[in-house]
């Protein structure tokens, strides 16, 4: 027994052999932490490998598909039947010049690039299909609405005058005087609807389709006085001041020095007023086709 003892009265053998366990429980507790620190650093490696291969991979397909790929590019080019967007024989040569024209199964296809020449293109249809939706009530229809007896429904106001007689000053522009005598074809009434002086008189109020075409024959301009004509129709109230409604202006300069025509239409839906009067105005009346088929000045109820 040994005559020393440490300050607790225990035999210091003793203590040193109580503390040898805790020393090898704190060394595998810390090998233990450093192998999971290990290990996790390991498993993150790897996966930082795997998804590099992965980023690598898409990036190789990537430009391998680049590289074969054929790249087309989108069409900027818009094709028409000339046909479609012909507004008159004398206009055509002149209008299609600045399109690109091919043969399509022996049919003229006119195309346009984007742009102005698109725009040109657009306009030209869009002006034929308003004269052809004109021209589809022809004379032989129009008379046939005249004279046909409708006992169970309201008869149908109708007008039509075909034919320049002369023109008169008002204002800065000219307005048209169509012929009441010598045109059967291009003269025509019915209820509701009277003609004087120059203008339509609307005696009943409704939604009505009103239109006009004039042909200019630059031909017959000795002098460029403007650089464009201008059409126009006016609507006159009952009281108050002539408003303009519709307007359409052919450009002369295109024209200058070459023996052609051109036609101007003009129409659209309204809604009129009992008494409100509709003539037409042009800018040069020393230019106009005067010829009943021509030159006309018309209007139904819709």
């Amino acid at each position: 027994m040994s005559d020393t003892a440490g300050p607790s009265g225990t035999d210091p053998a003793e203590e040193n052999a109580a503390m040898i366990p805790k020393k090898g429980k704190e060394k595998e507790s810390s090998g233990g932490k450093y192998m999971k620190k290990t290990t996790l650093t390991i498993l993150l490696g790897i996966l930082n490998v795997f998804l590099l291969a992965i980023l690598i991979f898409i990036i190789a397909f990537f430009v391998k598909d680049k590289s074969q790929r054929v790249i087309i590019n989108p069409s900027k080019t818009f094709c028409l039947p000339c046909d479609e967007v012909s507004i008159h024989p004398d206009d055509d040569p002149i209008n299609f010049r600045q399109f690109s024209k091919r043969d399509e199964n022996g049919k003229e296809i006119c195309c346009a690039d984007e742009g102005q020449n698109l725009d040109k293109l657009m306009e030209l249809y869009v002006e034929r299909k308003h004269a052809m939706k004109a021209s589809a009530m022809n004379t032989q229809e129009l008379q046939a609405a005249c004279n046909s007896k409708v006992d169970d429904f309201e008869p149908r106001v109708i007008g039509r005058v075909a034919g320049i007689s002369r023109t008169s000053p008002d204002g800065v522009n000219h307005k048209v005087h169509w012929r009441m005598t010598g045109n059967e074809r291009g003269l025509y009434f019915r209820d509701n609807v009277t003609y004087s002086d120059g203008q339509f008189v609307i005696n009943k109020p409704g939604y009505y389709y009103v239109y006009s075409q004039v042909t200019l024959d630059f031909n017959a301009a000795k002098q460029d006085q403007t650089k464009s004509l201008c059409h126009y129709l006016y609507k006159t109230p009952q009281t108050g001041q002539p408003d303009k409604l519709l307007e359409n202006s052919r450009t002369r300069c295109k024209f200058q020095g070459s023996s052609t025509q051109s036609t101007s239409y003009i129409g659209a839906v309204f809604n009129f007023n009992a008494k409100d009067k509709l003539m037409v105005k042009v800018s040069d009346p020393n230019i106009l086709d005067k010829a009943d088929s021509k030159s006309y000045f018309g209007l139904h109820i819709i």
